[in-house]
């Protein structure tokens, strides 16, 4: 038993003490002492060039530059703040020094805007380049971390970003959430358009000049540098989002991308194809559903090949609904596990070439609102949660962390409990009508409607959340510091990173904490 023990990881022994301990706590020498408020670490590591662009960079000429990449910049993390990021190396890096970009002078709207995302990217396909993307309100911009200087300025969302996500294998890709109801994908390989290339709208022969509002290129040039919008996944009635896009996640295989938003819908969606001159545009979505949550949904994350997590904020309910002026309160937020249905009719087992994937469209009841979903588990969340973040790779189980003032809750998804079957109150009315027949009996037209109308009423329950939380660990972040502070601080973020040895904080007055698993573990 003590060898089984010893043997299992630490995320899978419920009943074992967490085995992190706090190895690093970094003040911010800024005077003003403001907040980090996003993080990202570097997220490859040596083996990823076996699968990173279709394993293009796995040569014999590319794979010193690689290494060397690795060896500068594992471990390394993107802090935000107000009006700038930093660029950390990690500890006892001495080869790289902690680069801080601000955002640029003469805009007093930009120096006060807090940095709340970030992403690592590659920015070349014919050697591996690390760049680094962030957003400010509706401006992105690009970094390469060798030459320490922005090196791309891009426009085009109508409203401000909300969320950046990157391809997992291509990760000269990336998309875009935003408040102007879109989600766009961009391409680091190419240069911003200077003048419009959308498609034309018949009658019309000639690009259209529609703009942003309608999910196409504006009439001015895109911006400076490297990068180019190549796809928009459209808002509106047809079947894209009614309200601002809060959260995206590229399929770890497939050509699909999953969203979700401030309409309480989530959507899985076709990567339009990425060739070809014009911007390609998506308004009709392979999956839609309002049925998981009853707030605007805040993150979405693939788990597996047809599993996906969600979480969403806590809802504003009446206690009366048919009266307008009635009284309100809060429920919790919840915390979803559910599986699409119809990842194989869209991707059958003999799919192999995504250029097929062109020929692929679902139906109304696909995009507007499907049933082709499955919900496995529902856990209320804690009403102060700030910030959800989830981990996973080939060979560690999924985990979620959450943030509550200064305490990282860790859970093991796995340990979650699967949703009960919903309960059949007209099964023991039957079982009694049953011993009730008889040969020369029917059954009544009053029984008969009212075990229609039971059997209507036990159709239409819902999973209900579950209220009893599993088990999970805890990390304090601890008070004072550096500047005495009195009070605890509050996580505004948080990561996991190095194959789940080590996870990182950031909050309140420039901290950041990071935890490292014990190395007997």
């Amino acid at each position: 038993m003590d060898s089984e023990t010893e043997t299992t990881p630490w995320y899978r022994q419920t009943d074992s003490p967490i085995p992190f301990f706090l190895c690093q706590k970094i003040a911010s020498n800024d005077p003003a002492r403001t907040a980090f408020t996003a993080i990202a670490t570097f997220p490859w590591e040596i083996d990823s060039i076996s699968t990173l662009c279709d394993g293009s960079l796995n040569t014999p000429e590319l794979r010193p530059q690689w290494m060397q990449i690795v060896q500068d910049w594992y471990g390394a993390m993107i802090v935000g703040a107000k009006g700038k990021i930093y660029v950390m190396p990690r500890q006892g890096n001495t080869s790289q020094k902690p680069l801080c970009v601000k955002l640029p002078q003469g805009d007093d709207a930009l120096s006060s805007i807090d940095i709340k995302c970030v992403a690592w990217a590659m920015g070349s396909l014919v050697a591996p380049v690390v760049m680094v993307v962030f957003a400010a309100g509706s401006l992105l911009y690009v970094v390469d971390v060798r030459s320490r200087q922005i090196i791309g300025y891009l426009r085009g969302h109508g409203g401000a970003i909300t969320s950046i996500a990157v391809h997992p294998v291509h990760p000269y890709i990336f998309c875009t959430t935003s408040r102007d109801f879109t989600t766009r994908i961009y391409d680091l390989t190419q240069a911003p358009a200077q003048y419009p290339t959308n498609p034309h709208w018949p009658p019309s022969k000639e690009p259209s000049l529609a703009g942003a509002a309608y999910g196409l290129q504006m009439s001015e040039p895109e911006g400076q540098g490297i990068g180019r919008c190549v796809a928009v996944l459209a808002g509106g009635r047809s079947g894209g989002h009614m309200a601002a896009v809060l959260s995206a996640s590229f399929h770890p295989v497939l050509p699909l991308i999953a969203t979700c938003g401030m309409d309480r819908v989530a959507k899985i969606w076709p990567i339009p194809s990425l060739e070809g001159g014009h911007i390609a545009r998506e308004d009709k979505p392979f999956f839609s559903t309002s049925l998981l949550h009853q707030a605007r949904i805040l993150s979405i994350t693939w788990l597996s090949q047809d599993v996906l997590l969600t979480h969403s904020a806590p809802a504003l309910m009446r206690v009366d609904k048919d009266d307008r002026d009635s009284e309100t309160y809060e429920t919790e937020g919840t915390l979803a596990v559910w599986r699409w249905l119809g990842v194989d009719r869209f991707f059958p087992p003999e799919f192999e070439d995504s250029m097929s994937q062109r020929v692929k469209r679902g139906c109304a009841s696909d995009y507007q609102e499907s049933a082709s979903f499955k919900i496995i588990s529902v856990l209320k969340l804690p009403m102060t949660t700030r910030h959800l973040h989830v981990y996973q790779s080939p060979v560690h189980d999924p985990i979620v962390l959450m943030s509550q003032a200064n305490i990282i809750r860790i859970l093991n998804v796995c340990n979650l409990e699967p949703c009960p079957p919903p309960p059949s109150p007209f099964r023991d009315e039957l079982a009694e009508i049953a011993k009730r027949l008889q040969l020369s009996n029917s059954l009544s037209h009053q029984s008969l409607n009212r075990a229609s109308t039971t059997m209507s009423t036990a159709d239409e329950t819902v999973a209900e959340p579950n209220s009893l939380w599993p088990d999970c660990w805890k990390l304090i972040a601890p008070q004072g510091g550096t500047y005495g502070d009195a009070d605890p601080p509050t996580i505004e973020a948080c990561e996991v990173s190095q194959d789940g040895r080590i996870i990182t904080a950031v909050g309140s007055r420039g901290h950041i904490w990071i935890w490292r698993i014990s190395s007997e573990d």
